[in-house]
């Protein structure tokens, strides 16, 4: 049985934000699915859709921002891959 590393702890305001960007997402693919498979007749849903797609492209973009500030500041091994948990804060690789 492995154990996992523990590389780094983040603080509460760092772990803060990563999960509620990481909400976000989540909420942004939800309503994407909701307007796929639903019978609402929404007045421009194409736009509505245009414009939840750029929030998505954006959330993703801020969400690597915030692992390239985090990379940054607790040293982590550029080009792995790295979890957090929205519990404890801490990263472990994936």
């Amino acid at each position: 049985m492995s154990e996992t590393k523990i590389i780094a702890t983040v603080k509460e305001y760092e772990k803060d934000k990563i999960y509620r960007l990481n909400r976000r997402l989540d909420g942004l693919y939800e309503l994407l699915e909701t307007m796929d498979n639903t019978k609402i007749a929404f007045k421009t849903p194409e736009k509505l859709q245009e414009d939840v797609k750029k929030d998505i492209v954006d959330c993703k973009s801020r969400i690597q921002k915030w692992w390239d500030i985090i990379g940054e500041k607790y040293n982590l091994p550029p080009k792995e891959t790295f979890s957090v948990s929205f519990e404890s804060g801490e990263i472990t690789k994936s």
